[in-house]
């Protein structure tokens, strides 16, 4: 109901993967807010360490340890993105909801620089500190009913997350920093300081208009030669 009555996301590609992390983070701060007594104006933080109260469905599925997503490190699933590739936009939205959520984590809570932690992030290896509940929640608000479009992808997040942060706390204030940080351990722009990084991208082989592009489903399967996410090591020489 807020991403509808605000950005109103569409829901395809990049724009409904962050629809559907919205309502992932919303929830999650509802259920933050009535965790800590339901008082007060601003949003308590889950205790520390209990990864459990940010997997979305847990309580829903047959398996208690099996929920329907991992915001802490979305491609637990099996399925979802923890960060931006070329091809993101072709997946199913509830798993492209993944950078976002992972994001939302990262800005509420913090990333490791253990390799071997479930909340590392090998685009920010140094990891960062969160800036808690209340803050993150404040942060993605104002971008989402001030600052995106309809169809905003992750960049325009970034980019709205970042003047949200300025509006909030200031220009060069920690909590500005903090967003740079979280995006970037999803793949989303850079962290001040930063070495470019490489990124592949694949081109577009059935164009706007064409017979493959216009016909496959889902829309635009097709449209360009795609990359996805697997656990196996591949080398790729250019």
């Amino acid at each position: 109901g807020v991403t509808e009555y605000s950005a109103n996301l569409i829901y395809k590609g990049q724009s409904g993967g962050m629809n559907e992390g919205s309502s992932d983070i919303f929830g999650k701060m509802v259920q933050a807010y009535v965790d800590g007594g339901s008082s007060g104006a601003s949003i308590p933080d889950f205790p520390a360490g209990d990864l459990t109260k940010w997997e979305v469905g847990r309580n829903s599925a047959a398996d208690p340890t099996a929920p329907l997503r991992f915001m802490y490190h979305p491609s637990l699933d099996g399925s979802s993105a923890d960060g931006w590739f070329d091809g993101i936009d072709f997946i199913d939205v509830h798993y492209s909801s993944g950078p976002l959520n992972r994001c939302f984590y990262f800005l509420a809570c913090g990333a490791s620089s253990t390799p071997s932690s479930t909340t590392y992030s090998p685009y920010y290896p140094a990891g960062m500190a969160g800036l808690g509940n209340d803050k993150a929640a404040r942060i993605w608000y104002k971008a989402l009913t001030e600052h995106l479009l309809p169809d905003s992808d992750f960049e325009a997040a970034r980019a709205a997350t970042v003047t949200a942060a300025q509006e909030l706390h200031g220009i060069g204030s920690p909590e500005e920093l903090a967003v740079m940080k979280a995006w970037s351990a999803v793949n989303v722009g850079l962290a001040p300081g930063q070495a470019p990084r490489v990124r592949v991208s694949f081109p577009i082989v059935n164009g706007e208009g064409s017979w493959l592009d216009a016909n496959a489903q889902p829309e635009g399967i097709l449209k360009r030669v795609q990359i996805f996410p697997t656990r196996t090591n591949v080398q790729v020489s250019c």
